[in-house]
């Protein structure tokens, strides 16, 4: 199995989890996440490095939907 998948899997474990520090520890300091346009998380666009993508993204979706959460069903890109 790669590398990426490997960080992939273990990325969508921990936000399974909660793990929010183990999400963290997965990005690079100098992450840029972007919401798609026309969400109500774009207004912030973009959001840069961890801390960043926790107060707009994490924090917000926390406070807007108490019960969010994330299911992966396949990770499809890289062998198995």
């Amino acid at each position: 199995m790669s590398k990426s998948i490997d960080l992939i899997r273990g990325l969508y474990h921990a936000f399974s989890t909660g793990d929010v520090p183990g999400v963290l520890a997965r990005f690079a300091p100098d992450i840029v996440w972007n919401e798609a346009e026309s969400y109500p998380l774009d207004d912030k666009n973009p959001y840069v490095g961890p801390e960043a993508i926790v107060q707009g993204v994490f924090m917000r979706l926390g406070d807007d939907w108490a019960d969010f959460r994330v299911e992966v069903g396949e990770i499809v890109g890289g062998p198995e």
